[in-house]
């Protein structure tokens, strides 16, 4: 008779002990994909550390056009961008010309060979192009200004 109670006891213990393992493979699943998951999440490039909105208001005083013309005999666009302060890490900048026939877009920056960004004080930019008419400084993807072409 005590025989037959331990090797009840013993398929008792298995079972839960089977029950057991089960739901700490689930814990361990489920925390796996949540990591996996939330990693993934947190590498996404498109989008900046900071709302276009935020940026437009902190940056805009910061770092603006201060003259642009067309010369007509170069064929080039000449941008003059002014700094005042190093605030924000920029790492990307676009500027984007609008002609009377289409839309170009330059960039500056750690994924354009281009041009480097403007760190502080004043800098002029060339682009050749033709006959443009207006021209938007962006900023991280970020429309920040936007400005007619005069003649030089």
């Amino acid at each position: 008779m005590k025989t037959k109670l331990i090797s009840k006891n013993k398929k008792a213990l298995s079972a839960v002990v089977g029950t057991f393992l089960l739901i700490l493979l689930g814990i361990a699943t489920v925390s796996t994909v949540w990591i996996t998951f939330k990693s993934l999440s947190n590498q996404v490039l498109a989008s900046p550390e900071i709302s276009c909105f935020e940026m437009s208001k902190g940056i805009s005083q910061e770092i603006s056009i201060e003259k642009t013309c067309y010369n007509s005999e170069t064929q080039k666009l000449e941008i003059k961008l002014k700094r005042l302060s190093q605030n924000f890490q920029i790492d990307e900048m676009a500027f984007v010309v609008e002609n009377a026939e289409e839309t170009e877009e330059w960039c500056c920056g750690k994924g354009c060979a281009n041009c480097d960004i403007l760190e502080s004080g004043v800098k002029t930019y060339f682009l050749e192009t033709s006959e443009p008419k207006e021209i938007t400084l962006k900023l991280e993807n970020c429309v920040m200004e936007t400005k007619k072409i005069y003649a030089c």
